[in-house]
């Protein structure tokens, strides 16, 4: 539970969809559901036996030292140069350290809490909540729908990455049971709707090539079925979807260009601008924001060589390539396991995602899925080692005993 909750595009969003309905001002609300998250994530951490805990900065170590670095880098921004002033500077802090950093670390290490059949209910749980929270809201999202669909709490790309992590469940939970199958019926259609209304095309595109990566992985005959999984998904789409949604999502994907389209303008804008500044200071970096739009550039990648230049962005590539295989092999190896996978599938599309959206301090669901695919794959190595000297271990045992019977006989 405490891993869906501070999830963002899983918990938090979800309960903000309430938040934007009874509380619509200020932001008391969103400070209670970031504490609340809090609470049980250390309530989890703290009744959790020890023997299920484990140190995890020695795996840690790559992500250890970048962070360390952008964290002396936003300081200084922030409190020395003054780029964030006031309320701004505390809600960057707060996201950073207490909705990212932090519980990535304690998630990390209680991943042995998280299993397959509590976290497959607790997100089945907040598809639910999250389709009533966009019923309960559906006036206030019609408003917005002719342009973007959004919420006074929720933007679109929120609303857009929410639906794709409720429909990378279903990809892997959908026959699992009858029930998950008519849930999957019933939420999968508003979900798309979601989708094709907040015309997230970032979202879009994660999504697509996180399925991509996850079929081309596979192996054998998984990779057969998620293939046809594909297959209905597509179908589903099609068949739910009117040709009015359809031609939304169509619209929204092609207008990805700098010269038409204000969103990719921007983007490229500060692009360009980051770069310029990494450019200027290669090997430590200088600021946080790019000077050009006065925010982050929108890719962490660009972003991290912006900011602390080469010296901390080889630390932060080594962490990524970690995740990326580790994500591969807990894709590859899971034998069933639906948490492994379904946290790969989550990195893959923040890994991407965050290429075009978002900024280091702010991608809480990139720190703490990064940290959990590699500390679960480290557990899955081991496992698998163990189970291989095991049955080497039992050859060479039934080995000695046939050997010894021979020689008894004769």
């Amino acid at each position: 539970m405490a891993f869906v909750l501070l999830f963002p595009t899983v918990g938090y969003y979800t309960l903000a969809t309430y938040v934007n309905f009874i509380i619509p001002e200020g932001s008391i609300g969103g400070i209670a559901i970031r504490v609340i998250s809090l609470v049980v994530l250390l309530t989890a951490y703290a009744r959790l036996s020890p023997r299920m805990t484990r140190p995890v900065l020695p795996i840690l170590s790559y992500a250890s030292i970048f962070l360390f670095i952008y964290s002396f880098r936003l300081i200084q921004n922030i409190y020395v140069d003054d780029i964030y002033s006031g309320q701004r500077a505390i809600l960057v802090m707060s996201i950073f350290f207490l909705s990212g950093i932090i519980p990535a670390y304690l998630l990390a290490a209680i991943e042995r809490g998280i299993n397959d059949r509590e976290l497959a209910w607790a997100t089945s749980a907040f598809s639910f909540a999250f389709v009533v929270g966009i019923i309960i809201n559906r006036d206030a999202l019609a408003m917005t729908s002719e342009s973007r669909m959004t919420l006074d709490k929720v933007n679109p790309i929120a609303l857009a990455y929410v639906s794709s992590s409720f429909l990378l469940f279903y990809f892997l939970r959908f026959t699992k049971s009858k029930w998950t199958i008519l849930e999957a019926l019933s939420i999968v259609p508003i979900l798309l709707v979601v989708v094709s209304l907040s015309r997230s095309r970032g979202m879009m595109i994660s999504t697509a090539i996180t399925f991509l990566v996850y079929v081309l992985v596979l192996k054998g005959n998984r990779r057969i079925w998620a293939v046809a999984g594909l297959a209905t998904a597509a179908v589903m789409v099609l068949t739910f979807l009117s040709p009015e949604y359809q031609s939304i999502v169509f619209e929204a994907l092609s207008r990805i260009d700098v010269d038409n389209d204000m969103s990719t303008a921007g983007r490229a804008l500060a692009f360009k601008g980051a770069w310029a500044q990494f450019l200027e200071n290669p090997f430590f970096g200088r600021y946080v924001v790019e000077r050009l739009t006065g925010y982050y550039p929108h890719n962490i990648y660009i972003e991290s060589l912006m900011s602390v230049g080469l010296v901390g962005t080889v630390p932060f590539a080594i962490h990524l390539v970690m995740a990326l295989r580790s994500s591969i092999g807990l894709i590859r190896n899971s034998e069933g396991s639906f948490a492994g996978a379904f946290v790969a599938l989550l990195f893959i599309r923040e890994a991407v995602g965050a290429a075009a959206s978002g900024g280091i301090w702010s991608v809480s669901g990139f720190w703490i899925s990064s940290f959990l695919v590699i500390v679960m794959w480290q557990s899955k190595k081991v496992a698998l080692t163990r189970s291989a000297f095991d049955a080497r271990s039992l050859e060479s045992i039934n080995a000695r005993v046939r050997y010894l019977r021979g020689r008894g006989s004769a």
